[in-house]
């Protein structure tokens, strides 16, 4: 009978640790899971950036023109590019990345550049608004041949161009 009895509650004491066990593998299932959605939902929020060219449903005479121009000034020992908006809207939020990803340095924003270009401070990075038939001076971070993203917040979502500069 003792036999019996010491089973019985070995069989109890066993049980509480495979629930236990079984509830914690559901959990760490439920979080794998629910993670992947959140992953996967963050993918998908990444993928919706479009370049400004593939705008099916805008005119191209609507979709923002950008021109990539070298000015030949250094800004402490660092090349200055001219970003000229040659569309007919003004780009909001306006942010400028070299192709490693870093965020250009803007130094002004006008029709016609300073005669201190190459000293005066830089702009704040507060959000940069590019109106129509202006631009923008950057700093950049290698002589040309250049690549440049720029992005902006359009009307239908955040947008974005490649400009490339070469010498000829």
């Amino acid at each position: 009978m003792r036999v019996g009895l010491r089973k019985a509650t070995w069989a109890k004491r066993r049980r509480p640790g495979w629930v236990i066990l079984a509830f914690l593998f559901l959990c760490t299932v439920a979080l794998v899971s629910a993670g992947g959605a959140a992953c996967n939902k963050w993918k998908h929020a990444a993928n919706s950036v479009q370049p400004a060219n593939q705008h099916a449903t805008t005119p191209p005479s609507l979709l923002p023109r950008l021109q990539l121009t070298p000015t030949g000034v250094n800004w402490f020992e660092r090349p200055v590019y001219k970003v000229t908006n040659l569309g007919t809207q003004a780009l909001s939020t306006v942010v400028v990345y070299n192709w490693s990803g870093l965020m250009l340095t803007p130094l002004y924003i006008g029709l016609r550049a300073p005669t201190n270009l190459a000293t005066r401070p830089p702009l704040d990075h507060s959000p940069i608004t590019l109106p129509s038939g202006t631009s923008l001076w950057v700093v950049g971070s290698s002589p040309p041949p250049v690549q440049l993203t720029v992005m902006w917040q359009g009307s239908k979502g955040a947008a974005y161009d490649v400009l490339r500069w070469q010498a000829r």
